[in-house]
């Protein structure tokens, strides 16, 4: 587990991750735009860097999720497409990067 990371918490009925009370992921969403929309009840939300953000959105698999999207965020449908644990475990580990302060990031780094 990653520096600081309080574990597994529910916040307003949504599953998250958070480090120092800052939420880097979460689980389940809902599409911009469209709240009937259940095709990310069942999905990660994370916030990737800017650059990474770019090129992840010319991938269909990735969504800009209601609420949060407006912030960089993104999610991808973990019941759709199905990624690879690797694939989330990196997403999951550039979103705490770009949440943490920069103390625990070098302590995951060394």
């Amino acid at each position: 587990m990653s520096p600081g990371v309080a574990g597994l918490t529910l916040s307003c009925w949504l599953a998250t991750w958070a480090v120092r009370r800052k939420t880097f992921a979460s689980y389940g969403g809902y599409v911009k735009g469209s709240h009937g929309d259940t095709s990310l009840s069942r999905a990660l939300l994370f916030k990737p860097d800017a650059d990474h953000r770019d090129l992840l959105l010319q991938d269909e698999r990735f969504v800009v999720p209601a609420h949060d999207g407006p912030y960089g965020w993104l999610a991808i449908a973990l019941d759709t497409w199905e990624p690879s644990a690797g694939e989330v475990r990196d997403l999951l580990e550039e979103s705490y990067r770009m949440t943490a302060p920069p103390a625990l990031v070098r302590e995951l780094d060394a």
